[in-house]
């Protein structure tokens, strides 16, 4: 196949850079809307067909969502999704008169003119009813308890996570603090002297992760493309040359991210893009197919050197390394193309968007890179050609390099062939040293590697509005004021619409009966409410939060007060609508920690387990007084005990929630974690298996390069941890994830290299002296592309998202000690072991049969090899 693919290209290559050029003009079509002004079409670019949020790629049977339709349902005036917070405060000092009359007076209509402008402008009630410290309702939740600061809220019916939500508060943010393009003067409020304004609530925060996270996707291309050109530069010393594969994974780049876009918009396909997915297209395929590039070069200049003249140098080269190439590049698509099976819609349509775009870069390497040299010819290597054969250099056995080009001539030669000697004379003391510095780094990736950050200020700059104005809100009030968790209680019994007018069936929690299980429910989470962290409770008989309901020695004025808020409160806590009402209540959660926090998390799981053992306690306790009132013959009481134990049993919990919506997201994406390692781990296994035909040895590959994600996890851990040991909250918790499924891929696709050159020269040189000749002939070429991968990660180091920066350390460092380590070292000294037999009886069921001692036999001591052997 690939013999008749050199042979295309060496005939055809003026029609394949047509092909090529034509795809091309096609995706940029696509990406700059020319369809759409040439012929009407509705094509939309990447950013128009992304889908904003996090929570939305949830399987729709999780219990968040599930909960998020009932709240819809049974509290439709209550759709809060999102907030916009303004925080108004005095520092040490209580709110003043003229504080409050600014709130009601300057601040609020100015809000009120931005809702009424974006509700028409939308066409919709995206923003609800502005709330300040005069609702009847709510106002006095929103003053902290120290009457220094009062809250503003905007509510939005918008998910947090949503771009339509950034002209809101952008304009929310010119309002407040004024834009220094107008008159100062006229477009910002009067603020009273001594009075501090700032933004919070989850939509700001929303907002400015989305912002940063397209700034950090701009900044990786940028970084992407420079650093690949400075590297490839050094590599090759000629801007021809580098420009190819430069050019071809360019090139397979922006037709990958049109395929994608027209796939998410093909009806049928049910295929969904976000923002984020083309950095991990971006840093992938520039990793992986300037390598493809690379080792297709070296090859090349391989046949050049022996002779062969340009078009028959590019037919040897494709059909000698061509199979290489496509099967190290279909261990990467497969591996990562098992995210397909993932129950989180991000990983499930990252790793088809990813994987297609490796489909491209391969083929781009296969076709459009060769052609790119035919159409060159000797010109690609100047200024070091001078005629059409280009001359070896002496002594280098890997071809240009970026390690040739970084020592004096032949000098890196020399250290490659040194480690070829230390590893033939010491292999197990080099393995063993191997794996005692490396294990504590792997047992620290074990032990923390559930230790995850959930959070969205801490991906944050402390520079960004949305970081100030939460510590504003934490300075005055409990953090889980940003999100409170709400419970839903059903009835669990079914309810339809009455027909004929008929009267509505009463619900459970219309009666007194409902409202006492449900008081009691509550009862059991009030007394354990340190232990969970709870900073307040809010429901129909605490409307306010248990904080302010009066106490023994109120006054008759605050009970009559409170008595009102009850009253109203009854509407707010017990659904209305005609087909629920009563069948529904709800009630408010306000935790101490922030709701994105893991320890919220954790404190929303102990609500759950004291609900739980609330009501099998109340469930056991009305057991003992039906048995009770029936041995006092008392059938009518053991009826309405019974009564009240079948409502209690037949009561049903949904929980909603930035708390309950990540709790998801940790349960969802825990699974696929364990999932997606596992079919990895096996698709990659059986590749190598097909390849190699070496069941032991294969399983050997995987368990090495598995050993060095441990061992970059737990170095990724330290070295955030010793960065910021404070503040450190965990990696994010993407990274595990896209860290594992990456590594894993390109980690075994330098093996194969490594592998097949190694099967190549035992043919010449036997089973133990062709292990190192092969490790000499790739070791400088496998390192060049390892350096040029990990610096592709490392882009990733320049955005401003510290999730973003956590993946891109933690590739660069896999990729690199894949590349310095694991395949230099524990692959070949472990290989070198057992092909001496070394491992005893083991040794047949290692891998080594001892059928290739009859293979030619030469090898030499260890030491140094004459250059002769190598050319």
């Amino acid at each position: 196949m690939f013999e008749w693919l050199g042979k295309l290209v060496e005939r055809r290559w003026q029609a394949i850079l047509v092909l090529w050029g034509v795809s091309l003009c096609a995706a940029i079509g696509i990406h700059a809307e020319w369809y759409n002004f040439l012929f009407g079409t509705h094509i939309k670019t990447f950013n128009q067909a992304a889908t904003d949020g996090e929570f939305g790629f949830l399987p729709g049977n999780v219990q968040s969502l599930r909960g998020e339709q009932l709240l819809a349902k049974a509290f439709p005036d209550d759709l809060l999704k999102s907030s916009l917070v303004i925080v108004v405060r005095r520092q040490d000092q209580a709110l003043q008169p003229e504080d409050e009359a600014f709130i009601e007076d300057t601040l609020k209509p100015r809000l009120e003119s931005i809702r009424t402008d974006f509700n028409a402008k939308l066409g919709q009630q995206l923003i609800q009813q502005i709330l300040t410290f005069k609702d009847p309702q709510k106002g006095q939740l929103l003053v902290s308890q120290d009457k220094e600061a009062s809250l503003v809220v905007m509510p939005l019916r918008s998910e947090f996570l949503e771009w339509g939500n950034k002209p809101i508060i952008d304009a929310v943010e010119k309002l407040l603090y004024g834009d220094p393009a107008e008159d100062p003067v006229t477009h910002k409020l009067a603020i009273p002297t001594g009075l501090g304004l700032a933004m919070s609530g989850s939509a700001t925060v929303g907002r400015d992760m989305l912002v940063a996270g397209k700034e950090s996707g701009k900044k990786t291309e940028h970084a992407t493309f420079v650093l690949v050109i400075v590297l490839l530069l050094i590599i090759y010393q000629a801007p021809i040359l580098a420009a190819i594969p430069l050019f071809t994974v360019a090139v397979s780049v922006v037709i990958a991210k049109a395929l994608v876009v027209l796939m998410a918009q093909t009806p049928g396909l049910n295929y969904r893009i976000f923002f984020g997915m083309e950095v991990y297209i971006t840093v992938v395929t520039y990793g992986t197919g300037i390598d493809y590039c690379l080792f297709l070069i070296a090859r090349y200049k391989e046949e050049l050197d022996k002779g062969l003249p340009l078009p028959r140098a590019l037919s040897a080269t494709l059909s000698q390394v061509g199979a290489a190439v496509t099967a190290s590049a279909l261990t990467v698509i497969c591996g990562i193309g098992m995210m397909v099976f993932a129950q989180f819609g991000k990983f499930r349509e990252a790793g088809i968007g990813i994987s297609l775009s490796l489909c491209v870069g391969l083929l781009a390497s296969l076709t459009l890179a060769p052609a790119l040299l035919r159409l060159c010819g000797r010109l690609a290597f100047w200024p070091h050609a001078r005629t059409e054969r280009i001359p070896a250099e002496s002594g280098s056995a890997g071809g240009t390099t970026l390690i040739n080009r970084l020592g004096p001539r032949g000098k890196i030669q020399v250290l490659w062939e040194k480690v070829g000697a230390v590893l033939l004379e010491r292999p197990g003391q080099i393995l063993a040293l191997c794996f005692a510095v490396m294990l504590p780094f792997a047992m620290l990736g074990i032990y923390r590697y559930e230790y995850l950050s959930y959070g969205l200020l801490s991906e944050l700059q402390p520079t960004k509005k949305s970081v100030e104005g939460a510590k504003a809100v934490q300075a005055h009030f409990p953090a889980g004021y940003a999100g409170p968790l709400t419970i839903l209680v059903r009835d669990g019994e079914e309810h339809s619409q009455p027909e004929n007018g008929a009267a509505p069936e009463a619900g459970l929690f219309s009666t007194n009966e409902g409202s006492a299980l449900l008081d009691e429910l509550i009862g059991h989470l009030t007394a354990q409410r340190n232990e969970l962290g709870i900073s307040d409770i809010r429901y129909f008989e605490a409307p306010l939060g248990l904080k302010n309901v009066p106490g023994e020695d109120a006054t008759a004025a605050e009970r009559g007060r409170h008595a009102l808020v009850k009253k109203k409160g009854k509407e707010y806590y017990v659904s209305q609508v005609t087909d629920l009402a009563g069948h529904v209540a709800r009630f408010d959660i306000v935790f101490e920690a922030d709701p994105f926090d893991r320890k919220s998390i954790q404190q929303y799981t102990a609500v759950e387990h004291v609900i739980d053992t609330a009501v099998s306690s109340m469930a056991a306790a009305f057991e003992n007084d039906i048995k009770a009132a029936k041995g006092n013959d008392d059938a009518a009481t053991a009826d309405a005990f019974g009564q009240s134990l079948a409502s209690l049993r037949n009561m049903r919990f949904n929980f909603v929630g930035p708390t309950a919506s990540i709790r998801d997201l940790k349960t969802v994406t825990d699974h696929d974690q364990i999932v997606i390692d596992l079919l990895v781990l096996g698709a990659v296994f059986l590749i190598l298996v097909v390849l190699l035909r070496k069941v032991a040895i294969s399983l050997y590959l995987i368990v090495s390069v598995f050993f060095s994600y441990f061992v970059t996890l737990g170095v990724t851990f330290a070295f955030y941890y010793l960065k910021d040991p404070d503040n450190f909250g965990g990696l994010d918790w993407k990274v595990p994830m896209f860290l594992f499924t990456i590594l894993m891929a390109i980690g075994e696709d330098y093996n194969i290299f490594l592998m097949t050159r190694i099967e190549e020269e035992q043919e010449r040189h036997g089973s133990v002296e062709g292990i190192r000749i092969a490790m000499l002939r790739t070791g400088t070429i496998i390192s060049s592309c390892g350096i040029i991968m990990a610096g592709t990660f490392s882009s990733l180091l320049f955005g401003t998202l510290v999730g973003m920066q956590q993946l891109g350390f933690a590739l660069a460092f896999g990729v690199l000690l894949d590349t310095f380590v694991v395949r230099p070292l524990l692959v070949p000294a472990y290989l070198i072991l057992l092909y001496r037999g070394k491992f005893g009886f083991l040794t047949r069921y290692l891998g080594h049969s001892g059928d290739d001692e009859k293979k030619k036999t030469f090898e030499r001591p260890a030491g140094l090899i004459p250059r002769s052997t190598l050319e």
